[in-house]
């Protein structure tokens, strides 16, 4: 019990760690002239810029914790637990990038910790064999999937306020 806590945590570090990269990496992206936006040159400028290469670094910091966390706890477990990384990125895109969060949005968070918990909680023993119980693999697959459908409707277009 104590590696599957240890592995979601690993776990959540390398989702926080991978979701501030990408903020560092848009705050110095959106400085970027309009010229620039689409283009080779917008990559070759923002690899010399000290902000970028601190969200690079951050990213590569991740894999390691992702690593570890796969190492102490099932991959049932650490796959929902790398989207805990998208409340970090949402907290950070609210607070550094100005982007504006909705209901849905608070409601997917939300949903994404109730996923992780259950997994958590409903969790198969840790093991680096294969399994031959297809069938089960896939009820529970089609199970989830209606779940995170309802997580990505947040994401689709609306139409604009009137």
């Amino acid at each position: 019990m104590v590696d599957l806590v240890l592995g979601i945590a690993a776990a959540i570090g390398a989702s926080t760690l991978y979701s501030l990269g990408v903020a560092f990496q848009a705050m110095d992206a959106r400085e970027a002239p309009a010229q620039e936006h689409l283009r080779l040159a917008l990559a070759r400028n923002l690899v010399r810029r000290r902000r970028w290469l601190i969200g690079t670094g951050l990213s590569i910091l991740g894999f390691p914790l992702q690593l570890l966390a796969l190492y102490l706890a099932p991959l049932i477990v650490v796959q929902p637990a790398l989207a805990v990384g998208l409340l970090a990125l949402m907290f950070v895109g609210q607070r550094m990038l100005h982007e504006r969060a909705g209901r849905y949005e608070y409601i997917a968070m939300g949903l994404i910790i109730v996923g992780v918990v259950g997994a958590g909680l409903f969790a198969p023993p840790h093991s680096v064999t294969h399994t031959s119980q297809r069938l089960t693999i896939t009820l529970v697959l089609l199970g989830l999937g209606p779940r995170e459908l309802a997580a990505l409707r947040p994401a689709l277009p609306r139409p604009p306020p009137p």
